[in-house]
């Protein structure tokens, strides 16, 4: 395009041949990506940049575009924008009665990604939520008030009128941290046949606390592990007992993280542990040299910019150039001497990185 001068998208559009175009620093220029042509409101959400450089706006009710009015051609209207999705799933709109698929949450008639018992998230099974939350009418969890029965402590320790502060929450004067309806201890244990909730007190087990008893058949609910007949709370990277250096990768909820076969650089896994790996080399006898790979390429060898990193074939070396990627000998006067002639041109020889002219 010719540069052409503008003070909005709306004026190059109504140019000739700049239709498509958008007003970037006053001058009239092709779109690089999608989210260009969308940000300008000329185009308007969901507008694309077509391969030919220029942004087509997206047509109300399409799939990716706004809806038209409340509806969509394709798709279904969510948050005034069409998307491909079935009600009740994760940012789609809300099933029957409000209802939607384990992991979300219904809020303002959208699914919202939510795990159960954090906080505005529904409930767990036993109507727990995590700790420093309860649970509320409408089986929501909900900020638990710092001083409540329940809920954590106040400023130093401090809990409301016949409630007592153990183990950072209050609960009834009469409680003993681990029992029944009391605050679990300080390492999250209960006394027998109690599970530790997610909201830190001690309830009747049911597989669903950790501590409780469980079987491999059933396992455990609330995304714990039944280990050894006892639920736990899944293993972190942090817990996984990975060996130095080693690359980890967290687990799905109820899944213990996985120690990987592999390492952060600059270590490698040796199929037992990670070690220092051993880079590839300029050395003329080394073990792991490329130097004959990169002289039969015409390349220099250059050594990697840690004692770590590997080496690797650099620019062509005297007498040679790069010709698409690959290292070709200059041509000289004696190459091009019959193309000279017949244009009745001498020839001029080039450097150690440049071809003869004629």
């Amino acid at each position: 395009l010719e540069e052409l001068s503008c003070i909005s998208t709306n004026g190059c559009n109504s140019e000739p041949d700049y239709e498509g175009t958008l007003c970037v620093d006053r001058i009239c220029a092709l779109c690089q990506s999608d989210e260009e042509c969308s940000a300008d409101s000329y185009f308007g959400e969901g507008a694309q940049c077509g391969e030919d450089g220029r942004c087509q706006a997206c047509e109300a009710g399409a799939l990716g575009c706004p809806c038209d009015g409340d509806t969509c051609s394709e798709g279904i209207c969510v948050q005034d924008s069409c998307v491909d999705c079935q009600p009740g799933e994760a940012d789609c709109v809300c099933g029957d009665d409000d209802t939607c698929d384990d992991g979300a949450t219904c809020e303002a008639g959208v699914c919202v990604s939510c795990e159960l018992g954090e906080l505005d998230c529904t409930c767990l099974e036993d109507s727990h939520c995590d700790e420093g939350l309860r649970c509320d009418g409408d089986n929501s969890c909900e900020e638990c008030p710092a001083g409540e029965d329940g809920c954590p402590c106040g400023e130093g320790d401090a809990c409301d009128e016949g409630l007592e502060c153990m183990s950072d929450l209050c609960g009834p004067e009469t409680c003993e941290a681990g029992e029944e309806g009391c605050p679990c201890t300080d390492d999250d244990t209960c006394d027998e046949d109690l599970g530790c909730h997610e909201n830190g007190f001690c309830f009747i087990c049911d597989a669903d606390a950790v501590g409780c008893a469980c079987n491999d058949t059933d396992g455990c609910t609330n995304d714990l592990i039944c280990d050894e007949e006892v639920c736990r709370d899944a293993l972190t990277c942090d817990e996984a007992d990975c060996l130095e250096n080693q690359e980890c990768e967290e687990g799905e909820a109820g899944e213990d993280a996985t120690c990987l076969e592999s390492c952060t650089y600059p270590y490698e896994w040796s199929g037992s542990a990670c070690v220092l790996r051993t880079p590839t080399n300029c050395d003329a006898n080394g073990d792991l040299s490329i130097l004959a790979a990169c002289s039969d390429a015409h390349r220099s060898c250059e050594l990697g910019a840690e004692s770590y990193d590997d080496a690797s074939c650099g620019d062509c070396v005297d007498n040679y150039l790069d010709d698409d990627g690959s290292c070709r000998a200059v041509l000289t006067c004696s190459d091009i001497a019959d193309s000279c002639t017949l244009e009745y041109r001498t020839c001029t020889e080039g450097s150690v990185s440049a071809d003869a002219t004629c």
